[in-house]
């Protein structure tokens, strides 16, 4: 390819081609490849000229693939091929053998990943039937879970069944399109129907729901999908330019944004509805060179020869620099502030080849271990001083049946015949407890009943779109929902209470509009990018105003706000600028400290509320401010199982029932008094004591060994030196005869751990007891004493006593279950003991503001993703951190507009639809739609739709079903690749040897 983008390749001799990208004469990345005689790659050299990223290819006598090396060494192999070149045995680079058999016509029919320690019980086995034309019928993956696939005589999938029964149908059109999907359950009953039509070019036309709510799609001449209008009649419209790219997008209020392209179809700028653009330059390799946000400021990012990110700097000038090893795995980041550095290792540990086994970072070191298949099942991780491991166990289908946490408790989980969960039990210092059972679905859909271990059930009822329509916990929690024909939520009535029942409105770009409740009666308002402009209640109307240059948040009513180059808020100050929140922020752009600020008298005061530290997932590993040191652990999907304290006692353990929390093990402690212990007891003639001036020795009844000393006004001080004492604290007592002239105002002086507090008695009115001076710290050094002046009148030096307070015993600990009852968006709404009585309960306004009214145990669960910290009054929401009292976060989204076009607001402003639990992009938990992998035969349900940027935020596949855009968990479909291997691994077996094909793929690399 040459300076204009052109694909530049060389032939050398008959077994070499080279080919190369290049976007200057000074700029080139070339891809090396050799072939056999028989025209077979033998060797693939990358573009790195750094290292070694080569992979040599081996084969038999026949023309059979038998190996794969890389440059490190790992090496695959390919073994007993059949008649039809079709491996039977494939060894991977960990040494594990998975064997396959093949029909006679050369469909796979079973594929065993065999147990490495030779137990054959313990293999792992997938099978696959077909009929006679090759359409797969069923798969049954190891656990005995069955796919069953039906076609009519045009050989189109027209159901999908389960081992249990559960069916999904379709009825097609003449052409093949899916105008009817329904879901009908064991018994023949119908539980799901959606209709759809579609033009005569196939296109989709409309989606139906059961309740008639019906979106509409336009397309222009080229099939370009011009428009999109919901059920209540609001619309999209998309503006497309010659060469089918969309460059404007248009709603109600002036929502409007703008995209360039440049000539390779790359997007060089997105100008959002205030007419703010985000600016991208492109090189030749179609990588972001520079980024310039109205939000982030200007980034920029260079490249090595493989296209990997070696260094990037972003708007305050932090630049961070990567390097990665011969395979492009990244080795480190390399920051500043070299505490922050991040150092990663592979291919240690067992069957650790080819993947991620140890890390060292800010927070500490993990290190992984995983089994045959590629599952993690453990992972240790050291941090201050402590050692937080977690474990896993699965069954034969990668499904997790165990987890251990790092104080030892472990967690079980079973799975119905279809492999949906079906029970937890958990065992801990409370004992062995059942904390869910008996779970029942819909055909491949959500939960709709559940037993919990305190005996309350959970029912779900959901209308024939699959949405929710009741939802109960027992006494606990009793709620129906309603919905208009956009699917968003506009009533919640709470059956137990009517005065926590809401009522919700939206705009045209269903964004929440109004909403009442227990909360009384909300409105807001948004600018044309969605930022809030105003929020009105009982209390008055607060009004917000952004920067003319970006989406920034500058002052509220009672506030004022300040932001860094990054677009992260450093500074919340009230409109006298007496009171000052600091949030400071690590070179990886975190919340590393929030500090207050007072002013007094014009003096700035500063003190330190929290410091956060984070993990190489970006996940906040610990928190410490003044009253606590937690440090958190999370699970493989991100998801928090424990906070444990500074000492590494588990404060909460949480327990998820399909990603939700379900329930908590909550420990307690009880403290007992602080007891006293021995006693020091001076008289004014005892050893130690010393004095200045003249004190006259008096006998008399009531003195503390009938006599004591006396002095007036002569400037005289009397001293008792008790000797060397603990480290401790103790509680001082003073003894004199009662005597009515005798000095008001005594002045006592306790000399303790380097200083010197005052205390005054009154001698007149008080004696002959003991007369308490207060409790004191000492610091055992030698030189510290109590000391009396004479000042003030008559005044007598007696007896001194000093108790010695003893450390507290050792709390009592004990651990109890909890049970969490959340809502439809997975928010814990209430808590309830083993004793179904309610131990933590929350009212919540729209944007997730608990108003708590009972908190016998403590819960900072809020949002999915979300953790309450009350020193800050934010939400910790992974990647970011969010204020509910404005609905947005504090930080820029590091998906950038990928993750939306306002890249502060949360969840579209419609927090009741939509969730973000990565603090990335929203999802909707809506409406969910079925998906179909037709060369697996795996159904699985998902929400729909999710916008595309998810797919790169958190992992998900982009599938299309029907005509329609639907998405795909990215865990589920990794398990039905797996189950997937007969077209696969044809199709790879062709593609590998076919050099067109490589060439085709460097093309389109280069492009």
């Amino acid at each position: 390819m040459n300076h204009s983008g052109r694909l530049l390749f060389t032939l050398t001799g008959s077994i070499a081609l080279a080919v190369g990208c290049t976007v200057s004469l000074a700029e080139e990345r070339q891809w090396t490849y050799q072939y056999n005689s028989n025209g077979q790659i033998t060797l693939a050299d990358g573009p790195r000229v750094d290292a070694d990223d080569s992979i040599h290819y081996g084969y038999d006598a026949s023309g059979n693939r038998i190996s794969a090396a890389n440059s490190l060494g790992y090496t695959s192999h390919l073994l007993d091929h059949n008649e039809r070149g079709q491996p039977r045995r494939i060894i991977d680079v960990n040494g594990v053998e998975t064997r396959l058999t093949y029909h006679p016509r050369g469909w796979i029919t079973s594929r065993t990943v065999i147990d490495p320690t030779g137990d054959s019980s313990l293999d792992a086995i997938t099978d696959y039937s077909y009929d006679s034309e090759g359409m797969l019928l069923s798969t049954t993956l190891p656990d005995g879970s069955t796919l069953s696939n039906e076609y009519d005589g045009a050989r189109r999938l027209v159901a999908v069944s389960n081992n249990l029964g559960e069916r999904v149908e379709y009825t097609l059109d003449e052409a093949g399109n899916r105008i009817a999907e329904r879901s009908f359950d064991t018994n023949g009953t119908l539980l799901r129907d959606i209709n759809r039509s579609y033009d005569e070019l196939k296109r989709l036309i409309t989606i139906t729901g059961a309740s008639g709510q019906t979106t509409h799609y336009t397309y222009d001449r080229n099939g370009n999908r011009t428009s999109r209008t919901d059920g209540n009649g609001n619309t999209t419209v998309q503006w497309i330019d010659s060469l089918d790219r969309i460059y404007s997008t248009e709603a109600a209020y002036a929502h409007t944004v703008h995209y360039n392209h440049d000539q390779r179809d790359n997007l060089t700028a997105v100008t959002d509805p205030r007419g703010l653009a985000t600016n991208y330059t492109i090189n030749g390799f179609d990588e972001v060179v520079t980024l310039d946000s109205p939000d982030t400021g200007v980034s920029s990012y260079h490249y090595d020869s493989a296209g990997n990110r070696i260094l990037s700097t972003d708007a305050r000038g932090i630049s961070v620099a990567s390097s990665y090893d011969a395979l492009n795995r990244q080795l480190e980041s390399s920051y500043p502030d070299t505490s922050l550095n991040i150092s990663y290792g592979y291919d240690g540990g067992s069957f650790g080849i080819g993947r991620l086994t140890t890390v060292s970072d800010a927070s500490g070191t993990t290190t992984m271990d995983y089994d045959h298949r590629g599952n993690l099942v453990f992972e240790a991780r050291n941090s201050a001083g402590h050692d937080f491991n977690l474990a896993y166990e699965y069954n034969l289908a990668d499904r997790v049946t165990r987890i251990t946490y790092p104080s030892g408790r472990t967690v079980d989980y079973s799975y119905d015949g279809a492999g949906r969960q079906m029970a937890i039990h958990s065992n801990g210092p409370e004992g062995a407890r059942t904390i869910a059972s008996d779970a029942g679905y819909l055909p491949f859909g959500p939960v709709t009943s559940l037993v919990l271990g305190n005996g309350m059930q959970m029912q779900a009822a959901y209308d024939l779109d699959y949405r929710l329509t009741t939802l109960s916990f027992g006494s606990a929690l009793n709620r129906s929902y309603s919905y208009d024909s956009a699917d968003n939520i506009t009533a919640i009535n709470d059956q137990k209470n009517a005065t926590f029942s809401q009522a919700l409105g939206y705009d045209a770009l269903n964004r929440l509009g109004n909403a009442s409740g227990g909360y009384g009666n909300l409105s807001y308002s948004y600018d044309a990018n969605s930022n809030r402009l105003s929020h009105s209640s009982s209390n008055g109307t607060d009004v917000y105003s952004y920067a003319s240059n970006s989406n920034r948040l500058q002052s509220t009513s009672d506030w004022q706000y300040q932001y860094d180059t990054n677009g992260n808020l450093v500074a919340k100050s009230d409109n006298n600028g007496d009171n000052t929140t600091i949030y400071q922020y690590d070179a990886r752009n975190r919340l590393a400290r929030v500090i207050e600020r007072r002013l007094t008298n014009g003096e700035p005061a500063d003190s330190l509320i929290a410091e956060y530290s984070y993990n190489f997932r970006n996940q906040r590993t610990r928190k410490q401010t003044a009253d606590e040191d937690i440090h958190y652990v999370y699970g493989q999907r991100g998801e928090l199982l424990a906070e444990i304290n500074g000492d590494g006692i588990p404060l909460r353990e949480y327990i998820y029932f399909n990603e939700r929390p379900i329930a908590v093990a909550s420990t307690s402690f009880t403290y007992g008094p602080a007891e006293p212990g021995p006693e020091t007891l001076l008289d004014d003639t005892s050893a130690g004591t010393s004095s200045s001036g003249t004190w006259e020795q008096v006998r008399k009844k009531g003195a503390w060994g009938d006599y004591y000393h006396l002095s007036e006004d002569a400037g005289n001080s009397y001293r008792w030196h008790p000797g060397t004492l603990q480290e401790r604290d103790y509680e001082i007592y003073a003894w004199w005869p009662k005597v009515r002239k005798n000095n008001p105002s005594a002045t006592y002086r306790i000399h303790h751990g380097g200083q010197v507090s005052t205390v005054t008695a009154n001698q007149g009115r008080q004696g002959k007891q003991w007369v308490y001076l207060g409790t004191y710290s000492f610091s055992g050094n030698g030189d510290e004493y109590i000391d009396l002046s004479d000042a003030g009148g008559k005044t007598a030096a007696d007896g001194i006593r000093l108790v010695e307070i003893l450390p507290p015993p050792p709390p009592l600990i004990s651990t109890e279950i909890y049970y969490i009852h959340t809502d439809h968006l997975g928010t814990p709404q209430t808590l309830t003991n083993q004793a179904q009585n309610v131990v933590w309960n929350a009212n919540y306004r729209p944007f997730g503001q608990a108003d708590i009214d009972v908190a016998a145990i403590t819960n900072n669960l809020r949002f999915p993703g979300q953790y309450f910290d009350a020193e800050t009054g934010l939400h910790q929401n992974y990647f970011r951190d969010y204020d509910s009292s404005w609905g947005r976060y504090i930080e820029t989204d590091p998906l950038g507009i990928e993750g939306g076009i306002n890249t502060y607001s949360y969840s579209n402003n419609n927090p009741f639809t939509y969730l973000d639990p990565f603090g990335l992009a929203p999802s909707w938990v809506g409406p969910t739609a079925i998906v179909i992998s037709t060369t697996g035969g795996a159904l699985a349900l998902h929400p729909n739709p999710i916008t595309p940027p998810l797919v790169r935020a958190t992992g998900l596949v982009m599938v299309g079903v029907g005509g329609a855009l639907e998405v795909w968990d990215w865990a589920t479909a990794l398990d039905e690749v797996k189950a997937s291997t007969s077209q696969d691994i044809q199709d790879i077996q062709k593609n590998i040897e076919k050099i067109n094909d490589l060439i085709k793929s460097q093309d389109m690399l280069c492009e």
